[in-house]
């Protein structure tokens, strides 16, 4: 089941979810290690949550952002291991610094804000996907360098940067949508960009600028 933490929970050690769910919803600041062994969850559910340097999310489970606000403090480095899934459904992902997925990042609504990056790296895999809005704002930048699958669900781009050195598979009749506030977004593919799967017709509408491979 689910165990929760409703106060401020500030990480300085080491935390540990061997079984189970365990679900941060007071917020807090941390410079830990986090660890999710293979079948249980970490929830970081609500509250703002501040991620320094020290923090690391490992083990064969999976981290969750669920509605919470986390921010990478600037010049931090926060990596999930390449066993652990990274899963965000709602809230934001922000801050100044970068979150670097090594393993399987899950992306199926909320925002990802701040003037940081998150990093896929070669050999991870992201997925974009479900019905939700996914949004990217103030900066962000979303660095590929392994394989990302958009596979569902509206994606709005407002002053931020899709910076595509990997594989990106568009592979729904999908819309990637200039935001809202009057500040152009891009998206940069130096890797490869497919088109597949579907038969209708997927939009890009931010600039798209082609120094690698297009493949429809």
């Amino acid at each position: 089941g689910t165990a929760t933490i409703e106060v401020p929970f500030n990480n300085t050690g080491t935390v540990n979810v061997t079984s189970g769910t365990l679900s941060l919803t007071g917020g807090g600041t941390h410079s830990g290690a986090f660890t999710a062994v293979a079948g249980s969850v970490l929830n970081f559910s609500s509250g703002t949550h501040t991620l320094n340097t020290g923090v690391g999310m490992s083990g064969a489970g999976k981290f969750l952002f669920s509605n919470s606000t986390t921010n990478i403090a600037t010049g931090v480095t926060v990596a999930v291991s390449s066993a652990s899934t990274f899963e965000q459904t709602g809230g934001t992902l922000g801050g100044a610094g970068m979150f670097t997925v090594n393993g399987t990042l899950n992306w199926t609504g909320g925002t990802m804000t701040g003037t940081g990056t998150t990093r896929i790296v070669t050999g991870a895999t992201a997925t974009i996907s479900g019905t939700a809005t996914k949004s990217m704002s103030a900066g962000r930048i979303f660095d590929n360098d392994g394989t990302a699958n958009w596979t569902g669900g509206l994606w709005n781009v407002d002053a931020a940067t899709i910076q595509n050195d990997g594989v990106f598979n568009i592979a729904f009749d999908g819309t990637l949508q200039d935001g809202c506030c009057g500040v152009a977004p891009v998206f940069n593919n130096a890797g490869t960009l497919n088109r597949t799967t579907s038969t209708g017709t997927a939009t890009i509408e931010v600039p798209f600028n082609n120094t690698g491979t297009v493949n429809v």
